[in-house]
């Protein structure tokens, strides 16, 4: 729906997506362009400072949700999709940050990667919302969390692993959601949003405003793609009986219509 004089009708927008997928570059380009996606982001500090553009009191209910305390937080230890019930403490406090931002002018969001294991919960609580679903090839992403193989090779493949585990689940939450609201959701490729215009022009259509274009070709980052994807693709197929490159496939097919 194309936006008429620049007026675009207020919306939730949560953005979801595996750690290291390009979560950061849509919250970035949303909220530059007038959707707030929370708050202190222009605080001087870059994504490798620890400023990733996301909403704090998300991240502190998502922890919550996963049952991990935020001094003992990794993300590739929470793989999971959450499924025991939505408990009042965490409904009040979900409500609490969504009453806040119900108060702004203007259109508002989040993003957080936790939020692709926890978004049933979420949902039952989110007034009418849209979804971004921002995947990434899984052997890039990789690279984001192993070191050089050539000096702790056990230690390299153990993350690897733990990581493509990490990036099926996510994904797999994200697909679920994505399908499970039909038009309110749009499914965008990292690589393509950050290299290309087709995924951004849709971006664009989606929130129904111009966006500012804030890309930069130094933030597409470890494109190298893992040595030993494949072995670990054909272990994780055997090992849960779905390999992820069968998800990467679905999202790859649903992205396109």
């Amino acid at each position: 729906m194309a936006w008429l004089g620049g007026f675009a009708p207020l919306m939730i927008y949560v953005i979801l997506g595996m750690h290291k997928s390009g979560t950061t570059l849509v919250s970035q380009l949303l909220h530059r362009s007038g959707i707030d996606m929370g708050e202190d982001f222009e605080n001087g500090k870059s994504y490798d400072q620890g400023n990733q553009w996301e909403r704090r009191e998300a991240f502190l209910i998502n922890l919550g949700l996963v049952g991990c305390r935020e001094e003992d937080y990794f993300s590739l230890d929470h793989y999971r999709e959450v499924e025991s019930p939505l408990q009042p403490a965490q409904e009040k406090a979900m409500r609490a940050m969504l009453d806040s931002m119900g108060a702004a002018s203007g259109s508002w969001g989040f993003k957080e990667p936790l939020t692709c294991l926890t978004y049933k919960q979420w949902r039952q609580v989110l007034p009418p919302h849209r979804v971004i679903g921002v995947y990434r090839n899984p052997a890039e992403v990789i690279n984001h969390y192993r070191r050089p193989f050539r000096w702790r090779p056990l230690h390299d493949l153990t993350v690897a692993w733990r990581a493509l585990r990490a990036w099926s689940n996510y994904n797999r939450g994200m697909l679920r959601a994505v399908e499970g609201l039909g038009a309110d959701a749009l499914l965008v490729r990292y690589e393509d949003l950050m290299t290309g215009e087709s995924d951004y022009s849709k971006l664009q259509e989606f929130v129904e405003k111009p966006l500012v274009d804030v890309r930069s070709p130094a933030q597409y980052r470890a494109r190298a793609r893992y040595p030993f994807f494949g072995v670990l693709d054909r272990a994780a197929g055997i090992a849960s009986g779905e390999r992820p490159s069968r998800v990467f496939e679905e999202l790859e097919a649903m992205g396109k219509r």
